[in-house]
């Protein structure tokens, strides 16, 4: 999975998170790296800071992301913010979920688990959400 924030301990955080819990994580901090990452490491999810230093990354990433990529090798999005319109700028994104900064350890582990069992249905009904457990 690719990992898309420009705040250094966040990447280290989720990452090491759910390294610990089997994931094979790879991290990108800018638009630059975040697409040559994507397109190189065709990941199984990606999860997008939604508030990088470029409020207009985020989206731009999702268009050109699903430009470059066929849409049979596309992976789900799920945004990490600390946002209070999380959920709605995630629906816009077309992400699958959210997860709100400060997350719970426990909690991320439960979307990304989440992420993967649905990846073999038909897309959810519902996003898959996490909310702040601090």
């Amino acid at each position: 999975m690719l990992v898309i924030d420009d705040e250094p301990d966040v990447r280290r955080s989720v990452a090491g998170i759910l390294a610990d819990h089997g994931y094979d994580v790879h991290t990108a901090l800018d638009d630059e790296h975040a697409l040559r990452s994507v397109v190189a490491l065709s990941p199984d999810l990606i999860l997008l800071d939604i508030r990088l230093p470029d409020p207009t990354f985020s989206q731009r990433f999702a268009d050109e992301y699903r430009r470059r990529v066929p849409p049979e090798r596309q992976a789900p999005i799920v945004v990490l913010s600390a946002s209070r319109e999380i959920a709605d700028y995630a629906e816009r994104l077309g992400a699958v979920g959210h997860i709100a900064k400060p997350f719970d350890a426990d909690d991320l582990v439960r979307v990304v688990r989440s992420c993967f069992v649905l990846a073999d249905a038909d897309p959810p009904a519902h996003p898959v959400n996490g909310e702040a457990m601090a």
